[in-house]
């Protein structure tokens, strides 16, 4: 639903975040022959998301302060 489509996602993509954090190289060699390439494309689309915010961010007057970023990181425990 696009209503809460960042805010589902937000949640998950910290999920993953704490998982590659865990990673071992054992942990990698279990993964699935999907699961390891998938690494590899949330990797490519963070990436893209943050290349894409800085292109058009202040065109939509969504402009997030390092302080805003902090302040999010504190709340999620970071």
């Amino acid at each position: 639903m696009s209503y809460c489509r960042f805010e589902n996602t937000t949640g998950d993509l910290r999920d993953c975040i704490d998982a590659l954090g865990e990673l071992t190289q054992d942990k990698v060699n279990r993964m699935s022959q999907h699961e390891r390439p998938a690494v590899l494309e949330l990797i490519s689309l963070c990436q893209e998301v943050v290349e894409r915010f800085d292109e058009y961010g202040d065109a939509y007057e969504f402009n997030p302060t390092q302080e805003m970023i902090k302040k999010s990181h504190e709340k999620e425990g970071y």
